[in-house]
């Protein structure tokens, strides 16, 4: 009986751990390395941050005349999730 319960324990230690897949929330900062710099348009910025494959598009003053407007999507790749505070829309693109 007593080893039944020790492999139990086991089990439910493993699936635990297994659950926990270790993955970190980033942070909006961490999306600092600049991916892409357009020649000849502007406006916009494409960034993204170290270990993570998604991405994070701004588009700043999308129109003529437009003054301090800021919008952003953020490119979920590979199961990871918007950053902490992230408020933009969020697109989900298979692998």
């Amino acid at each position: 009986m007593q080893k039944c319960k020790s492999f139990l324990s086991l089990c439910l230690l493993i699936v635990l751990l297994a659950a926990c897949n270790g993955k970190k929330t980033a942070s909006i900062s961490d999306f600092s390395n600049q991916l892409y710099t357009p020649e000849y348009a502007s406006g916009f910025s494409i960034k993204g941050a170290d270990g993570y494959e998604s991405s994070i598009i701004t588009v700043t003053n999308p129109w003529q005349g437009a003054d301090s407007i800021t919008t952003q999507l953020f490119i979920a790749r590979g199961g990871e999730s918007a950053p902490e505070g992230f408020t933009g829309q969020v697109l989900e693109v298979g692998v």
